[in-house]
């Protein structure tokens, strides 16, 4: 079902810190957690089992953790070998890919846990690990401009695809009090606000491909979307930070004890659920074959996603006492006054992003990766295939290429057709197109009527004191005829 190759890496994946013989060859390291995490995930999708969705999970979980560890082995891997950079930033958008297929409806139906338990043991983890490992290549100074701004751009469509499961509406839960919802909504919107404006100071310094006048306009245009969509998301953000502070001075007013209590018996009923989903899963094993490779490392995942389950913020890493405070759902050691106040608030209702605003947000990363089309992944940012063993080999030897720009390449002939039709490709490749036309053109010899005009304006150009001299050779041969 899966193989995750040597023996040297589910010891990385295991280890609290990155092993020796990784660390003196990351470059190797990040082929070998890329193939392994692929493999793992693809396979995944091709068998729809229980068991390997959650194992799956637990690699992707671990697999952001040791990414973590690699860049400050990678910076100086970089420098001295290229082709460490492209790897690096292909490692990325698997990663990215991997934690897209968690941000859906249908992932969460198929593992059996409820709104609060997935966001909290599922979508936070991933999202937090993911976000954070693309924010360190992002800093990454020795990568090209280009190439995170892309990484940021995907991610950001991964978060308008994940605001859809922090919505109140689009997955009630009666049983979830509106300061869980209002917490995740909050976070979510801090990742992507931060992720936009890297994307602005970006934009302001790398040159989009194809026709100068026409790519400095695709740029400009960029810069007043991200600057538009951050202050609508920062409108959001203060609308909300009122309702979680509030809450949060709720709970710090109640006893610590009882406060204390509370967290404790929240996390042991999260543990149990994500525990409980576990074991069900691994039942459907067959003791034979690759199995017990399987088991072992579906027990890593269990104890993975029990700990996030427990630690993790809904969205940023660093919050998780904040959401343990805000998502509890008793109101043992509250005054009768704080408590009405608490049911005040449980009346307004629950807050939801707009969804026109989330779209927008997706868009807005989906159009910055049609600007810089590469030949290192699929340049369809909606493409979810993790086949072969890394990005570069999914999009190299048979892959599609765009004929007209000759620089895009789509892991499969569905991915180019669904940007065409969508136009999402459309004005980047003509623009490209209309840059290799115009160098053709420029390099081709002119024809000899053009010739003739070309010398004859370079002649009336001239100064009058280069002229005397050819006027003199003129005068000359009349004089003598004279």
């Amino acid at each position: 079902m899966c193989n995750l190759r040597g023996s040297v890496l589910p010891a990385a994946l295991e280890a609290p810190e990155l092993p020796a013989a990784l660390q003196q060859h990351p470059h190797r390291a990040a082929v070998l957690l890329e193939a392994a995490l692929r493999t793992t995930l693809c396979e995944q999708r091709l068998s729809q089992s229980r068991t390997d969705v959650i194992f799956g999970l637990g690699v992707l979980w671990r697999a952001c953790r040791v990414m973590q560890r690699l860049q400050e082995h990678l910076r100086a891997v970089c420098l001295a070998e290229p082709a460490a950079a492209e790897q690096l930033f292909g490692l990325a958008g698997s990663i990215l890919k991997s934690a897209s297929h968690v941000c859906n409806r249908s992932f969460a139906d198929k593992l059996g846990f409820t709104s609060s338990a997935y966001r909290e043991g599922v979508l936070g983890p991933a999202i937090g690990c993911a976000g954070a490992a693309v924010h360190a290549v992002v800093q990454h100074a020795d990568m090209r401009a280009a190439q995170r701004l892309l990484l940021l751009g995907r991610l950001l469509c991964m978060l308008g695809k994940a605001a859809g499961l922090c919505s109140s509406t689009a997955w009630p839960d009666s049983t979830v009090p509106s300061a869980e919802w209002n917490t995740d909504c909050y976070h979510l919107l801090g990742v992507a606000v931060s992720s936009i404006d890297g994307c602005a100071s970006l934009l302001a310094t790398v040159t989009l491909p194809g026709e100068a006048a026409a790519a400095a306009e695709a740029a400009c245009q960029l810069q007043q979307q991200a600057v538009a969509l951050a202050s609508a998301l920062q409108q959001q953000q203060l609308q909300l930070r009122d309702q979680v502070e509030d809450n949060a001075a709720l709970h710090q007013a109640a006893a610590p004890g009882q406060l204390q209590l509370q967290q404790q018996q929240q996390q042991q009923q999260q543990q149990a659920e994500v525990a409980s989903v576990f074991d069900q899963g691994q039942q459907e094993v067959s003791p034979e074959g690759e199995a017990g490779t399987c088991r072992a490392a579906g027990q890593a995942a269990q104890a993975a996603a029990a700990a996030a389950a427990a630690t993790s913020a809904p969205i940023a890493p660093t919050a998780g006492t904040a959401a343990a405070d805000l998502g509890s759902r008793h109101d043992v050691g509250v005054t009768p006054q704080q408590q009405q106040q608490q049911q005040q608030q449980q009346q307004q209702g629950h807050h939801s992003l707009p969804a026109d605003l989330m779209q927008q947000l997706q868009h807005f990363g989906e159009a910055v990766c049609h600007q810089l089309p590469v030949s290192l992944w699929c340049c369809n940012p909606r493409c979810t295939n993790l086949q072969q063993q890394s990005e570069a080999e999914l999009v190299g030897g048979k892959a599609c290429v765009c004929a007209d720009c000759r620089t895009a390449r789509f892991c499969s002939r569905q991915c180019l057709e669904q940007c065409w039709k969508k136009r999402l490709h459309k004005g980047v490749c003509r623009r490209i197109a209309a840059a290799r036309q115009q160098q053709q053109q420029q390099q081709q010899p002119p024809p000899p009527q053009q010739q003739q005009q070309q010398q004859q304006q370079q002649q009336e150009q001239q100064p009058p004191e280069q002229q005397q001299p050819e006027q003199q050779q003129q005068q000359q041969p009349q004089q003598q005829q004279n």
